[in-house]
């Protein structure tokens, strides 16, 4: 809110950053399926009732609340640099920096997704990504 309010006509540029770089998200996560997310989400609009909802939560203020109706979230560029994702936008602060946790939330999820499903052998595969605390919780599941 308060980059619209204050700061609508600042261009910034995000970029998602693996910080395990021994994880190669790129080798785990189809970069045909990223992109493809990534495209749904940009097509996603408020919903009317949605925006009724959020009006009296920003106090009423029409110019949010069409700035939201009217939102288009900038594009995404996508590289693959050495097994790991390049990932960054450019745009408007009020709209760019919505991508900062989907972008995050998103290849989270597809990375789990992956690796449980094409990775996982057994209970010590778990243990890489859980900790050992974690590893007892689930010594009883069956992989």
């Amino acid at each position: 809110y308060l980059a619209f309010k204050e700061h609508n006509d600042i261009v910034v540029k995000y970029g998602f950053k693996n910080r395990k770089p021994n994880i190669r998200l790129a080798d785990i996560i189809p970069l045909d399926r990223l992109k493809g997310e990534i495209d749904i989400i940009r097509d996603l609009r408020f919903k009317e009732e949605e925006l009724q909802y959020l009006k009296p939560k920003f106090n009423d203020d029409i110019e949010f609340i069409d700035f939201l109706r009217n939102l288009q979230l900038p594009e995404v560029d996508i590289k693959v640099e050495d097994g790991q994702y390049n990932i960054e936008t450019t745009g408007l602060w009020q709209e760019a920096i919505l991508w900062e946790t989907l972008i995050l939330s998103l290849v989270n999820e597809l990375y789990y997704q992956y690796y449980f499903s094409e990775k996982a052998t057994g209970p010590e595969e778990f243990e890489i990504i859980q900790g050992p605390g974690r590893l007892k919780a689930c010594a009883n599941q069956t992989y």
